[in-house]
């Protein structure tokens, strides 16, 4: 019995062992958990990248080749991070993003931005595309999801005159004037010009002055009250330009026969949107 006992007693000892081991083993298995989820330190920015260089407009030119800037593949994408400002995590083509910076970001907020061309006041050869989201958070073992829209920070501008023109005036010109959308500078169009200028403009668009000099032909002059004929005339308006708009200013003249001259200028500003504005009958302002 005695024998017996201390079997039992061995039994129970082992069996006790057996359970403390078995409790070793699974806290041990407990602390290395983390260890296995290392990956879940980083997190990833899934990019969607859509170019809208459209001007909503049909018109051609001959100097840029705008689908080049509908295509996404030609833009650059750069991610900064905020959190050490000037470290350039990825500077790459879009469709030659390196994916593994992507996608094993330390958390912490980036910039994120994409563009195409050259930024200039105004132009006929080049204009620039542009999309960029700041604050973009990423969270350890989670993804951001980023969709740049990039834009362009430019309006189209074109002017078409009525073949009748050459009927009344020997010369006529366009010239658009805005310190802010030009540098203080002009640009304009001639008789027979035809090319549209692209201009940078503000995020809220821009209000533009632009000028007609006319020079009309002797026998549809001007007579003033002394019966001098005066065949230089000027038309002043002005209206608004938007970013990614197209706006082609349709100049025709309207003629009366009367004793003082009766040249006007009917104007329309063609926004390529379906819709045409309310032609407008403007007076020349004759000049002394």
């Amino acid at each position: 019995m005695v024998m017996n006992k201390k079997h039992l007693f061995l039994c129970m000892g082992l069996s006790a062992l057996s359970l403390f081991t078995s409790c070793q083993s699974d806290e041990r298995d407990l602390d290395l958990a983390p260890a296995a989820q290392g990956e879940s330190t980083t997190g990833k920015i899934v990019l969607n990248l859509n170019a809208d260089a459209r001007f909503r407009d049909q018109g051609t030119t001959r100097a840029v080749n705008e689908d080049s800037y509908r295509n996404t593949a030609n833009y650059r994408v750069q991610v900064f991070n905020n959190d050490n400002p000037g470290n350039l995590i990825v500077d790459d083509l879009y469709s030659q993003l390196d994916y593994n910076k992507l996608n094993s970001l330390n958390p912490g907020t980036y910039t994120v931005k994409a563009f195409y061309g050259t930024e200039q006041n105004y132009s006929r050869n080049e204009f620039y595309v542009e999309g960029i989201k700041d604050n973009v958070t990423v969270n350890a073992g989670d993804q951001a999801n980023v969709t740049l829209s990039c834009l362009p920070t430019c309006g189209k501008l074109s002017v078409e005159f009525d073949p009748a023109m050459s009927t009344y005036y020997d010369s006529y010109d366009v010239a658009f004037s805005q310190a802010a959308a030009f540098g203080g500078s002009a640009i304009s169009w001639t008789a027979n010009d035809t090319e549209p200028w692209y201009v940078k403009l503000a995020a809220n668009g821009e209000t533009l002055r632009y000028t007609i000099s006319l020079t009309a032909k002797e026998d549809y002059a001007y007579t003033d009250a002394q019966g001098n004929k005066i065949t230089n005339g000027t038309v002043t308006q002005e209206f608004e330009l938007q970013r990614n708009r197209a706006y082609k200013l349709k100049i025709k003249p309207d003629y009366t026969a009367t004793t003082e001259g009766g040249l006007k200028i009917v104007i329309e500003i063609d926004e390529s949107t379906n819709q045409i504005d309310v032609p407008v009958v403007v007076p020349i302002d004759w000049l002394n």
